[in-house]
């Protein structure tokens, strides 16, 4: 059985030390709940999948089935698509080449209709996952940019009844903005 030393080692990693990315993300995390009331995410990217940092979970509906420390791949959530849509060719060609995985029926399988959402994704600085990582949970993203390039997002996710992504966005983009400005006020 796993023990508090195991747990105690996983802390000691770097982004979750003092002036980490999660312990600067947390105030805003816990703003942008309070504000939406939602479940709010926060995640970077390793590979072809996003691990979970920081999760607070939501009032009411679906929970989505996310854990701290948890693993989704990238290509089906609004986090994963968030970062992507900041990566390089290279980066983004290792995803499609290990395969879209299919998590639900909503999840992308065409290789073009991804790389469109990605496209779409960077342009509009938000990304979206419709029930593609959980059948009745949908979710929106922003990316973390420090210096042009994505090194973490931050996320709202509800049910499909009732989540108005629209009032969401201006709440997601303020908290990605106050993140990114403390982690590059905390490097300098």
């Amino acid at each position: 059985m796993l023990g508090r030393r195991l747990f105690e080692l996983g802390n000691a990693v770097q982004i979750c030390r003092p002036q980490g990315i999660r312990e600067t993300a947390m105030p805003h995390l816990a703003e942008l709940y309070v504000a939406t009331g939602k479940t709010v995410h926060l995640a970077i990217l390793e590979g072809t999948d996003i691990v979970f940092l920081e999760k607070i979970t939501g009032r009411s509906g679906i929970q989505p089935d996310t854990y701290v420390g948890g693993r989704a791949p990238a290509a089906c959530s609004a986090l994963g698509k968030a970062i992507l849509s900041f990566s390089d060719r290279d980066h983004i060609a290792a995803v499609l080449e290990s395969g879209l995985v299919r998590r639900t029926r909503h999840s992308h399988s065409d290789p073009a209709k991804f790389l469109a959402e990605l496209r779409r994704a960077n342009s509009e600085r938000i990304a979206f996952d419709r029930e593609e990582a959980q059948v009745g949970i949908v979710c929106a993203a922003v990316p973390i940019m420090i210096e042009g390039r994505a090194i973490a997002a931050v996320s709202v996710s509800g049910s499909v009844t009732g989540f108005n992504a629209a009032s969401i966005t201006r709440y997601l983009r303020r908290a990605a903005a106050a993140i990114s400005d403390e982690v590059v006020t905390s490097a300098a």
